[in-house]
Parts: C-alpha cells; sequence; structure tokens
C-alpha cells in the first residue's frame, strides 16, 4: 500500500481524537467579514498602524492646551477606542496577525488595560472561516474532493475554532 502524505495522516488523527472527545456545542456564529486578500493585507495594516499612531499623536499635540484631568480622559478614550480597532483589523487579516494580537493580549507590562482586556478575546473567541473557504481547502488538498465527498457527514458549522485552523465534526464512511 502506499503511504498517505503528511497533512492526510495528520488529518485522520485528528479526527481520530474527535471521534473520541466529548460533544460539544456549536460556536456561536460570528459576523463573518472576509479576510483581506492578500495584496491589500500589509495596506490594512499599515492603515490601522498609521490611524492609532496618528490618534496618539492628536492627543499629545492637545495635551499642550488641555488640562492633565481632561487628557487622562481623553486618552483611557482613546485606548478603548484603539483596542477596538486593532481588534477589527487583526480578526479580518486573521492568520499570523491573530498570533500576534494573543500574544499582545498578555502583555501585562506593555500595553494599557484597555488593550489587553479588548484582545484577550482572540485567546479563545476567534471568528471561524467560512465554510466555503474551507471547501476550497478540501479541494485544493484532496484532488478536487469536497469534505462532503470525503466524509458520511461533515458539519459546516465548527465546533472550535483558532487562530491557523478550526476543528469540525466529521463521521468517515
Amino acid at each position: 500500500t502506499t503511504e498517505l502524505p503528511w497533512y492526510q495522516r495528520d488529518f485522520q488523527a485528528i479526527l481520530q481524537f474527535m471521534r473520541v472527545a466529548q460533544n460539544t456545542e456549536p460556536l456561536p456564529t460570528y459576523e463573518d467579514k472576509k479576510p483581506v486578500g492578500r495584496p491589500w493585507r500589509m495596506i490594512k495594516a499599515y492603515t490601522v498602524t498609521v490611524i492609532v499612531l496618528s490618534s496618539y499623536l492628536w492627543i499629545r499635540f492637545l495635551s499642550r492646551y488641555r488640562s492633565d484631568r481632561a487628557m487622562r480622559a481623553k486618552l483611557a478614550s482613546a485606548h478603548r477606542r484603539n483596542a477596538k480597532r486593532i481588534y477589527k483589523a487583526i480578526v479580518e487579516l486573521q492568520g499570523l496577525y491573530i498570533k500576534i494580537g494573543q500574544l499582545f493580549s498578555i502583555m501585562t507590562n506593555f500595553l494599557p488595560d484597555a488593550f489587553r482586556t479588548e484582545l484577550e478575546a482572540l485567546q479563545d473567541q476567534v471568528p471561524p472561516r467560512e465554510y466555503k473557504a474551507i471547501e476550497r481547502r478540501f479541494r485544493d488538498e484532496f484532488n478536487g474532493r469536497s469534505p462532503k465527498e470525503i466524509f458520511e457527514d461533515f458539519e459546516e458549522l465548527p465546533i472550535a475554532s483558532a487562530s491557523i485552523g478550526q476543528v469540525h465534526r466529521a463521521k468517515l464512511p
């Protein structure tokens, strides 16, 4: 018999593990935004970076003309707003950007609390990829066959999702 490629062996091992694993409820559905296309990923990342940096430069400029108390409130508001901007961009960019966001979420001595609080969701609440993308990947990896052609049953809604993968409940024939 011919030996299976590594990705098919790993895939079968994961499926075996999932057969044994406890039944869990599927992840809640998220508002799916399509990930940013490859040519635009860096542009998106740099755009968000420039917007965030500009907001802090503006606060720095305003600090010359406003009281310390007013500036502390403005800065706290900017932290919350920028944390949401960064979270949204990271989720759209996916992949490695989510890993970086996860790293930032545990940097207790480096980032303000607003950033850590917002980015903590990346630790265990990563929005899943659309089923179309999963099916496309299957077709690329398994000689044009879809998950529904390979498995007796394949649930389109994942039961778990992470920065570099997600898990679907499936049953081998």
